[in-house]
């Protein structure tokens, strides 16, 4: 999937985050409202892979912010998965795993990105968000 700047216009951009353990979903959150405009961002918070599903159905979201081990869903399944219901949308995947081996196969998949969640507050997450 190529990149392009996916907030061309003045509307905030629909940021939706599937995480189920609150203070990672708070790390990532807050690693994007830092290097955010005031307004630039909006977002919604899924705890479970079809939670975060039936969120884009009845949505407009622009990213997706997926963790890969949720209730419902683990690992590479859970990529697939959304991808099977999200298409041409930008998945950004935030893993706590250091596998080289499982970043490939995520964007073999159809991901952006993947990035390790011991890495969030050092790389610059709102410019990954807007150029995703």
């Amino acid at each position: 999937m190529a990149s392009k700047f996916i907030n061309s216009n003045s509307s905030a951009l629909e940021i939706l985050l599937i995480e189920d353990n609150v203070e990672d979903a708070e790390m990532v959150l807050d690693a994007i409202e830092s290097g955010a405009k005031s307004n630039e961002f909006k977002f919604k918070v899924a705890v479970s892979l079809k939670d975060g599903v039936e969120v884009l159905q009845a949505n407009k979201i622009d990213l997706v912010i997926l963790d890969l081990n949720l209730p419902d869903s683990a690992g590479i399944s859970t990529i697939i998965s959304l991808i099977h219901n999200t298409k041409d949308l930008p998945v950004l995947v935030c893993t706590g795993s250091d596998d080289k081996k499982i970043v490939k196969v995520v964007k073999d998949q159809g991901a952006m990105d993947c990035i390790n969640k011991s890495d969030i507050r050092s790389c610059n997450l709102a410019d990954k968000v807007r150029f995703a």
